[in-house]
C-alpha cells in the first residue's frame, strides 16, 4: 500500500462507523459499539461492492474487504497488549480505553495498529492508528489530499529531525456526508512519513466516527485527546513496532 493509498484509507476510515446508544454504564457502551459495528459491516459488504466496484480500489473504500483482510490475523493477534501499550502511551485522565477492532495482516501492520474505544463520565470517543509499509512510490502531498475534503481543514506540515514529516488537521463536525443524514463528527488527526517510506496515520474523534445522531449523549464534548496530546504519540516510536508473525 502506497502513501496515497494510505491517505485515502484514512479518509475511508473518517467516514465509517456508528456512534451507540448510551446505556448508563461504559461496558455497556463498548458492548454496543462492537454489535453495532458487526452488523453493520454485514450490511453494508454487499451495498458497497454493488455501488463502489470499478469505481474506486475495493480494499480503499469497502469496509467488508479490509475487515476480512484483518481477521486472517486474529489467532496470532494479542488484543490485551496492545490496548495495555495504549494505556501507558496516554495520560490516565484520558479515560477507559478498550480495543474496538484488530489491525490488518502483512508487513504494512505495528503493534499500535488497532481502533480503541475511549470511554469516560459515561461518555464515548475513538482512536483508530494504521501503520503502512513503503512501497517505492515517493513523497506524498498529503495535505494537498486532505485539503480538497469538506470535513478536514487546517492541514499542517512540519519537517521533524530525522528526514521524518509530520501532519497534522482537523476533522470538521456536522458535514452531511451520505444522502442518509450521517455527518463527521469532531476530530484531530495526525500523520507521521518516515525516511524508510513507512507512514503512520492516527486519528481521534468525539465519537464512533461519524454519526447522523447529532445529539447522542454517548458522544464526548471533545475528542479525547487534545491536538498537543496526538502530536505526542504520533512521535513515540513504540507505535511503529512490526507486529509479531504468527
Amino acid at each position: 500500500m502506497n502513501q496515497d493509498q494510505a491517505v485515502r484509507e484514512l479518509l475511508r476510515r473518517a467516514v465509517d462507523g456508528l456512534v451507540p446508544v448510551p446505556n448508563g454504564t461504559s461496558e455497556r457502551i463498548f458492548a454496543q459499539a462492537r454489535s453495532i459495528r458487526r452488523r453493520r459491516r454485514r450490511a453494508r459488504i454487499a451495498v458497497s461492492a454493488l455501488a463502489l466496484a470499478g469505481a474506486v480500489t475495493a480494499g480503499l473504500l469497502l469496509p467488508g474487504a479490509v475487515d476480512a483482510r484483518r481477521g486472517q490475523i486474529a489467532a496470532g493477534y494479542s488484543g490485551p497488549t496492545q490496548t495495555a501499550l495504549l494505556r501507558e502511551l496516554l495520560p490516565p485522565e484520558v479515560g477507559r480505553i478498550e480495543l474496538n477492532s484488530k489491525p490488518g495482516s502483512g508487513k504494512d501492520v505495528a503493534i499500535g495498529d488497532g481502533m480503541y474505544l475511549v470511554a469516560k463520565g459515561g461518555k464515548y470517543g475513538e482512536i483508530s492508528i494504521h501503520n503502512f509499509a513503503p512501497d517505492g512510490s515517493g513523497a506524498h502531498d498529503v495535505c494537498a489530499e486532505f485539503d480538497t475534503k469538506r470535513w478536514t481543514a487546517d492541514c499542517g506540515k512540519v519537517e521533524l529531525s530525522g528526514g521524518r514529516t509530520l501532519w497534522t488537521w482537523r476533522i470538521v463536525p456536522g458535514i452531511q456526508l451520505y444522502d442518509d443524514g450521517t455527518k463527521s463528527v469532531a476530530g484531530y488527526c495526525a500523520g507521521l512519513g518516515l525516511p524508510d517510506g513507512r507512514t503512520m496515520f492516527i486519528q481521534v474523534n468525539a465519537g464512533d466516527s461519524l454519526s447522523g445522531r447529532r445529539s447522542d449523549p454517548a458522544w464526548m464534548a471533545a475528542p479525547p485527546l487534545t491536538m498537543a496530546q496526538l502530536r505526542d504519540l504520533a512521535l513515540r516510536p513504540e507505535l511503529l513496532v512490526p507486529l509479531p508473525k504468527s
